[in-house]
């Protein structure tokens, strides 16, 4: 299985984080959104790892939260990296009265509108168990 690389903040040697099916990915989340998301992803059970971009995930997690608010392709680009047969549950997250917002819901399996409310990401989450297993799909050339 392919490991999930972690390169963090600062640009330097990559470290293996081993595969986890209860894995959640947040993907270009602002400060605020992540403020919200990570205790909650955790208080769920999921192990949670950021990424700036796609590319630098290499593992299939259990699900993925997208912010997507400046830039609705980013969806298109998580969604196409991992395909349709066994995806992970992609989470968008976009602002209230977003433009982007029917694209980003037609592309994933859940909305969040900024600024978050911790019931209404505590609903969302449960409606996304903790999986058995992964696949091991890499999405290591995706940008």
């Amino acid at each position: 299985m392919a490991a999930v690389l972690d390169r963090g903040p600062i640009v330097g040697e990559p470290r293996a984080i081993s595969p986890d099916p209860h894995r959640a990915v947040l993907i270009g989340v602002s400060a605020t959104v992540r403020s919200v998301l990570r205790p909650a992803l955790r208080a769920a059970g999921f192990d949670v790892v950021e990424f700036a971009a796609i590319g630098e995930c290499v593992e299939r997690p259990a699900l993925i939260v997208v912010e997507a608010e400046h830039d609705p392709r980013i969806v298109s680009a998580v969604r196409a990296a991992f395909g349709s047969a066994d995806a992970p549950a992609i989470i968008g997250v976009v602002g209230w009265w977003s433009d982007h917002e029917p694209e980003v819901a037609r592309l994933t399996d859940a909305v969040l509108h900024v600024p978050l409310r911790d019931y209404q990401v505590r609903a969302v989450i449960s409606a996304f168990p903790l999986q058995a297993g992964s696949t091991g799909v890499p999405v290591s050339m995706m940008n």
